[in-house]
């Protein structure tokens, strides 16, 4: 089984949803498998009744309606994908974090994850094969030389300005950085000035601590959405939540 045989099987020709998959038996058979969903209503009231209640505290903690949104989606799915890739409730499901913030499901050893949202979008990428990360951005029209100076290379400092300065090759490279820092368990706490991108057929590749990192990104809407992985990986392999009554 493949990625392009579980799309040929769904109605959906565009991502296949949450409902129509075995998620075990997905994430047994492709390298990572990254679930996808928005904020509107009807997920957020969804995703709310999965959360712990520290979750919840966490949430509403948040003073805007489109913040606590998001980390009510966010986590919810994290939940709800990781119990089905576990058969277990969600529930029943304990997180822990590394010294820098990286967090781990403490229910096994076998599953990585990461987390991301941004806009009105949130995403949880699965993987059996190595630690992983994902980063979601889009373009908000914003001056992002500034940044670009503080976190790039000089060679990508280069590129950027070939581009005559585009925001989508900025939010492309910086997706691809945060990524892979997150796979890597450092985050926003690496230097990304020092972060190479190396552009392969099919994926980008980079090292990080005398590791590799490989990396797959796709547009996404007006931005980038990427996932880094320290195993080998050729795609993205996008699937969307979809409750279905």
């Amino acid at each position: 089984m493949n990625y392009a045989d579980i799309c040929a099987k769904t109605t959906d020709k565009r991502y296949p949803s949450t409902d129509e998959l075995d998620i075990p038996t997905l994430i047994d058979k492709i390298d990572v498998a990254t679930f996808i969903a928005n904020t509107k209503k009807e997920n957020v009231t969804y995703f709310r009744k999965v959360l712990s209640m520290e979750e919840i505290r966490r949430a509403d903690k948040f003073f805007k309606q489109e913040d606590k949104n998001l980390s009510i989606v966010a986590h919810g799915l994290k939940r709800m994908v990781l119990s089905k890739a576990l058969t277990l409730p969600p529930g029943e499901l304990a997180f822990g974090k590394k010294t820098l913030g990286k967090p781990f499901c403490l229910n096994t050893e076998d599953v990585f994850f990461s987390i991301t949202h941004a806009g009105e979008w949130a995403a949880v990428t699965l993987s059996k094969r190595g630690e992983i990360g994902i980063d979601i951005e889009f373009n908000g029209d914003h001056d992002y030389q500034d940044i670009a100076q503080a976190c790039f290379t000089k060679q990508q400092l280069a590129e950027y300005e070939a581009t005559n300065f585009s925001s989508q090759y900025f939010i492309k490279r910086w997706t691809q950085k945060e990524s892979a820092s997150k796979a890597m368990g450092d985050g926003l706490f690496a230097n990304f000035s020092t972060i190479e991108i190396d552009d392969e057929e099919g994926y980008s590749l980079t090292e990080l601590n005398k590791k590799k990192y490989y990396i797959v990104n796709s547009p996404f809407f007006n931005g980038f959405i990427s996932v880094a992985s320290s195993a080998p990986i050729n795609a993205l392999n996008l699937i969307s939540f979809e409750k279905r009554n």
